[in-house]
């Protein structure tokens, strides 16, 4: 059986988490860079877990399996630059 990947598109731009967001863990295929402008979120990853909040500049790696849930009541996030860009 294989198993099942779930892949998500990185969008450039400013977008808004709304309250309660949580995102199960997904891969994406291109890696990718993102800044926090609002609120905070936990991330969970290969790497471990990390809180993100305002100011912090996340980098995440081509592939890297990793859920998000929000902290705050609400986030804004920007810069969703891919790799290829």
């Amino acid at each position: 059986m294989r198993p099942s990947f779930s892949f998500r598109t990185t969008v450039p731009g400013r977008e808004t988490l709304p309250r309660g967001f949580s995102l199960p863990r997904h891969r994406h295929l291109d890696a990718y860079a993102l800044v926090t402008i609002a609120g905070a979120f936990e991330q969970t990853s290969y790497a471990g877990r990390v809180n993100v909040c305002a100011g912090d500049l996340l980098v995440q790696p081509t592939l890297d399996c990793h859920s998000n849930r929000l902290k705050s009541s609400g986030a804004q996030i920007t810069g969703r630059l891919a790799s290829n860009d």
